[in-house]
């Protein structure tokens, strides 16, 4: 995101750096969620995170494996 929508104008570098990692960190890890139905165990072993380095990213993202059912 690099417009700032208030004047049209860009950003200050970090903080539009800052936005732009956090969207893809949750877009990311809902992602691989999807992908491994909500198994964390699972999901964290394929990202190359520690289960519970993902359960705090799930946390800061508002994501809970429920939300990503078996069909």
């Amino acid at each position: 995101m690099l417009l700032n929508d208030e004047s049209n104008g860009l950003l200050p570098y970090k903080e539009s750096r800052k936005k732009d990692l956090t969207e893809f960190e949750g877009q990311y890890i809902r992602e691989a969620l999807r992908i491994n139905k909500g198994n964390v165990t699972q999901t964290a072993q394929e990202i190359g995170l520690h289960r519970q380095q993902l359960q705090v990213l799930m946390r800061k993202h508002d994501l809970k494996s429920k939300d990503f059912p078996v069909q």
